[in-house]
């Protein structure tokens, strides 16, 4: 949760990107001297926003613990951790289940409602979300072979947040894909709803939301 994560996202997606190349992610799982354990609010939050950046790998240091560390699905001894390898399997189980979508699509831009994290970028004026009441969120816009979609992740680690989000005139459909069905949900999204009052979105701590959009 260090102010470079974003920054850091953000570098490797620019490169990556020029570069016509995959990039992939490794999130703090163990803990050692002065790293503490994380959370599973906090690896889900950094999950979801590698994926909102378009990243296509989640790997984990350590997975095993060395003798030195602990917090890990395998404890050094090569027994399972009775917590948090359970801990994994559902937010690995949610990756695999959006990954099905994900793996498909690039990276189109990410953008930050205020505060904005260092270096990383403001909501713009013609993004497929124009404007957010509340809270605070990374967007991703993705596309692909399997059309246009937004990622839409909780910047916070602590605690569950509703907003009010108001789309771009010319999005005329949104469905919502189950994290853990891969199934679509139409969401009810009509022009006056998006003049008036917008699409409200509650997204658990750490946690965020696939989207497929249709104009």
């Amino acid at each position: 949760d260090g102010e470079d994560w974003f920054y850091n996202l953000e570098e490797v997606r620019r490169e990556c990107l020029k570069a016509g190349i995959p990039y992939w992610v490794i999130i703090q799982l163990s803990a050692w001297e002065g790293m503490r354990i994380p959370t599973e609010q906090e690896i889900n939050w950094c999950a979801y926003s590698a994926m909102a950046y378009g990243y296509k790998g989640i790997c984990y240091f350590c997975y095993q613990d060395p003798g030195d560390m602990t917090g890990g699905a395998i404890k050094s001894d090569g027994t399972v951790h009775p917590e948090r390898y359970p801990m994994l399997k559902r937010i690995n189980k949610k990756i695999a289940t959006l990954g099905q979508v994900l793996s498909g699509l690039t990276s189109k831009r990410v953008y930050h409602t205020e505060p904005i994290p260092k270096m990383a970028l403001p909501q713009p004026k013609t993004g497929w979300v124009r404007s957010v009441s509340g809270g605070e969120w990374v967007i991703g816009e993705l596309t692909g072979r399997y059309g246009d979609y937004l990622m839409v992740t909780n910047r916070s680690t602590k605690k569950s947040q509703t907003a009010v989000f108001n789309f771009a005139p010319n999005i005329t459909n949104l469905y919502e894909i189950s994290a853990e069905t891969a199934e679509l949900k139409q969401i009810n999204l009509t022009a006056a709803a998006q003049n008036l009052s917008g699409t409200k979105l509650t997204i658990p701590a750490g946690e965020g939301k696939l989207f497929r959009i249709v104009e």
